[in-house]
């Protein structure tokens, strides 16, 4: 049936299709650039001035990054978790959540507070760290790759295979995308198969041998999607994320009763932005958490009295456990590589295809626009009224492994001043071999019909590159000078790890070797990069991790409120009738699915009791914070004078209960938990023994304190 606009008569059907037309890409328009909602996760988000100055919980994590959201998201099903990240939040910032804004968000750095976070290693190459939410996973090129089967081999930690691949999962149906391969892209595909990196295994996760394209943390519209976003998952009763919170140390005993006991932390100190103190404590059982990566982690162990003693010792840090290899055995995988200006515009790519080689070396490729500057005070180029761009293609490469290892050092006393690292590139010849297996390998794409269309034609009809930047050797098969080339070019693709690594520093279970409720879940561990690039790795090792906590915690596990404020309707066959009343504990256990309502001494409260005890004036001003009528100053007031109810009084009513329970007949109940939200939990309790019929008893459990 033709469109009803085409018959509009006021229109007519030229005017009419026109119309429509713009319509539609006004509409394209508006999906393509519009502001994209705020994110679920930023509910839980917030500074950490807004933190008190004391607070328990079941785990603490340090480190907002590409591990430490997916394990604090993970964590948060079924414990009371706190997520500490130095940085701020990248929603807003259109450098870091777009993929054209790469390059300007590496370079957009300073001291304080910028989401990149430069440093230079004593070798003289320039690094960065990610200090945002997120991590790493916010700044860098979003390629995605899982791990080759070799690192799962060499580590030693005790891989659950399936459960590794089950977490693999869990983060690509959330965050990854299929990359659309375009000019430069394919042409590099193309070219890679001519030189011999075959088969090509399209688009593939997986770590194989030959030509393949991975997958992307930008999505088809070119938006980034980092490890923050995988927060959406966590369990917003459970979590809490505070930002531009730096961590100075871990809280240890400072002494133990016995020589032959263990050394256990028990809670974390932290600054917020003005710089004011707070102590994240663990409760019972819990667990400090270090996902600050392979610079941050080792530093904070150096920081708290883990490490070298008589390093430690130089430094007047208090030694609380003599651990020789924490910042040892630091590893930067070398980038080198040429890039090229082509004659002909190219999109804008990040890494999509990459090669792998059985030479020991990967093989990657970008295309960017960058802006061109002509010289100061030229007398020859005159400053264009607007600026000039230009389309720059790199073909680069990364070595396996590295062999060659460093060490990080400390460089002051103050958490804020990054530490000393050095990565000693190609101080093994294994490095260096490869290093030139790669750039030969480089060449040999250069040499290709794929990309004659990237040259430029010469005077003399010859057609060559116009390279910025050193140009690969004449003489490719002269080992020596292709070495000096990869020495003196030498670069990072930003996948540094090492430092805390396994065997060393923690055992099979990410633990500290020697320290109890004390982990490490991140790169650190790393003693060897996995695959081509890192993310996917510390992507799913924060989901595996979490998954493993929570299936040794099994059988033990209950989740806690204290002070719940609950709705209880009664029904019996009647009229349901509804009452607030005050419980005063509640314990949820999740692997039973069961639910007990407890007073402060755990005894067994009477829910009968419950519903005909009138709990006076907590009971009014909790039906005051819950009231719609209640708004604005009038609720915060309720809430305030809800706050200064005191402990004692809380006891009482306890005892009120347990009095008044005394005098009917107590039967223990339990209520089966058939489906619950994040923010209310609806259970249907019966009673057995005491009524020929069931009773059903609806608990709503508003405003609970974990």
């Amino acid at each position: 049936m033709p469109s009803p606009l085409l018959h509009d008569r006021r229109l007519g059907t030229h005017t009419a299709l026109v119309k429509l037309l713009v319509s539609e890409i006004v509409e394209s328009w508006n999906v393509l650039f519009s502001k994209p909602d705020m994110p679920s996760y930023t509910k839980y988000v917030s500074n950490a001035t807004d933190f008190p100055s004391e607070d328990y919980y079941d785990y603490i994590i340090m480190g907002g990054g590409t591990a430490g959201c997916p394990l604090a998201a993970t964590l948060s099903s079924r414990f009371r978790v706190l997520l500490l990240e130095r940085g701020g939040v990248a929603y807003g910032n259109q450098n870091l959540m777009t993929q054209e804004g790469f390059l300007a968000s590496l370079m957009d750095v300073n001291a304080f507070d910028s989401a990149t976070e430069a440093f230079t290693s004593e070798d003289g190459v320039p690094n960065v760290r990610g200090r945002i939410l997120g991590g790493s996973s916010a700044i860098n090129a979003g390629f995605y790759s899982r791990a080759d089967q070799e690192f799962y081999k060499r580590s030693t930690f005790n891989w659950d295979l399936k459960l590794v691949n089950e977490s693999y999962d869990w983060v690509e149906r959330a965050i990854v995308f299929r990359p659309e391969l375009r000019n430069w892209q394919s042409a590099f595909r193309d070219g890679l198969l001519e030189a011999g990196v075959d088969p090509y295994n399209g688009y593939s996760f997986d770590h194989v041998v030959g030509t393949k394209t991975g997958g992307s943390t930008f999505d088809t519209l070119g938006r980034r999607h980092s490890a923050a976003d995988l927060l959406k998952y966590a369990k917003p009763l459970n979590i809490r994320v505070a930002v531009h919170a730096t961590v100075e140390r871990v809280i240890l005993p400072s002494s133990t009763s016995s020589p032959v006991s263990r050394q256990s932390a028990v809670g974390v100190v932290f600054r917020d932005r003005s710089g004011r103190y707070h102590h994240a404590m663990l409760r019972k059982h819990g667990e400090v958490l270090l996902s600050a990566g392979a610079i941050g982690t080792p530093q904070l162990l150096l920081l708290s009295g883990i490490g070298p003693r008589p390093y430690l010792a130089s430094w007047g840090i208090p030694v609380a456990h003599h651990l020789p290899y924490v910042g040892q055995f630091m590893f930067d995988n070398p980038r080198n590589g040429i890039s090229i200006v082509p004659p002909i515009p190219l999109e804008h790519s990040l890494i999509q295809v990459v090669g792998i080689t059985e030479s020991g070396a990967y093989i990657e490729s970008a295309s960017t626009v960058i802006q061109f500057a002509s010289p100061a005070h030229s007398g020859f180029l005159r400053t264009p009224a607007a600026p000039l761009y230009l389309t720059v293609a790199t073909l680069m490469e990364k070595i396996v492994g590295p062999v060659s290892a460093g060490s990080l050092r400390l460089a002051s006393t103050d958490v804020k001043v990054n530490p000393i690292v050095r990565f000693n590139y190609f101080n093994s010849p294994v490095d260096v071999q490869r290093c030139v297996n790669g750039t030969r390998k480089i060449g040999e794409i250069l040499r290709t019909r794929s990309m004659d269309d990237f040259k430029f034609q010469g005077w003399f009809g010859n057609k060559d590159f116009r390279f910025i930047g050193p140009a690969l050797p004449l003489d490719q098969f002269d080992f020596d000078e292709m070495a000096d080339f990869c020495r003196h070019t030498v670069s990072t693709i930003w996948h540094y790890h090492g430092g805390c690594i396994a065997g060393k520093v923690v055992d099979r279970d990410f633990r500290v070797i020697g320290i109890d409720a004390l982990r490490v879940v991140d790169g650190s561990t790393f003693g060897i990069s996995p695959g081509t690039n890192p993310q996917a790795t510390l992507l799913m090792l924060g989901r595996y991790v979490g998954q493993k906590i929570m299936n040794d915690r099994k059988g033990g596990y209950k989740m806690y409120f204290r002070y719940c404020g609950c709705r209880l309707t009664l029904s019996s066959g009647h009229a349901p009738t509804s009452r607030l009343v005050w419980i005063g504990f509640v314990s949820l256990s999740k692997d039973s699915n069961y639910l007990s309502l407890s007073n402060r001494s755990n005894s067994q409260t009477d829910l009968e009791t419950g519903l005909l005890t009138s709990l006076g004036s907590i009971s009014q001003l909790r039906a005051k914070v819950s009231s719609e009528r209640y708004r604005g100053e009038k609720r915060r007031d309720a809430e305030r004078e809800l706050a200064r109810v005191n402990f004692s009084t809380r006891q009482n009513l306890s005892n009120q209960c347990l009095t008044r329970g005394a005098n009917t007949r107590s039967t223990q109940r339990t209520a089966y938990i058939p489906e619950h939200t994040d923010n209310v939990m609806q259970l249907h309790l019966w009673e057995r023994g005491i009524n020929p019929y069931a009773v059903s008893i609806r608990i709503t459990l508003l405003c609970c304190v974990p």
